[in-house]
């Protein structure tokens, strides 16, 4: 996928109702933009993937899911590193069909991080685009944009992989 990415540094001040004054520290965070990717089928076929059995990630082969309410589900996942460190990983993935999803990072390697990933219809083709602010208790700030970079690639391949699969 195509990508663009800028890193926020810094404070901004927020002035709620009340005047006072609220830092909000932007510092810990790395925005990324990926855009630019194509799923080879229609959107419809892309949303029934991600409820089939058939969606499943060789990255993170034993995540477990568990269904929270409607559209809101939470994933742990056991991720290894490069060093072969495990980190166990809690995400809250909701769904908003049929636009995209969120992703939560509420514990593991990319604590705190949030991503918005929408798909956009394109006849018999369907594209997506991933936006997020990412931060992590595990890596270095410069460590974090290769990282969620490479994360998205391959869940992105696996995808594809996933829909080439599917009847």
């Amino acid at each position: 996928m195509k990508e663009a990415v800028v890193i926020m540094t810094g404070q901004s001040t927020a002035k709620p109702s009340d005047e006072s004054e609220i830092p909000l520290e932007f510092s810990r965070f790395t925005f990324v933009l990926d855009e630019g990717g194509v799923f080879k089928v229609p959107m419809e076929k892309v949303w029934r993937l991600h409820s089939s059995p058939e969606h499943v990630h060789p990255s993170d082969p034993d995540a477990v899911f568990e269904r929270a309410s409607e559209g809101v589900t939470y994933i742990h996942a056991t991720l290894t590193l490069k060093d072969g460190t495990k980190v166990k990983n809690k995400m809250k993935l909701t769904a908003y069909p049929p636009l995209g999803f969120s992703f939560e990072w509420l514990e593991g390697l990319f604590a705190g991080s949030k991503e918005f990933s929408f798909y956009i219809p394109q006849d018999e083709e369907t594209g997506v685009t991933s936006v997020g602010e990412w931060t992590s208790p595990t890596l270095r700030p410069e460590q974090v944009r290769p990282a969620v970079l490479k994360l998205m690639e391959t869940l992105y391949e696996e995808d594809q992989a996933n829909l080439a699969r599917m009847k």
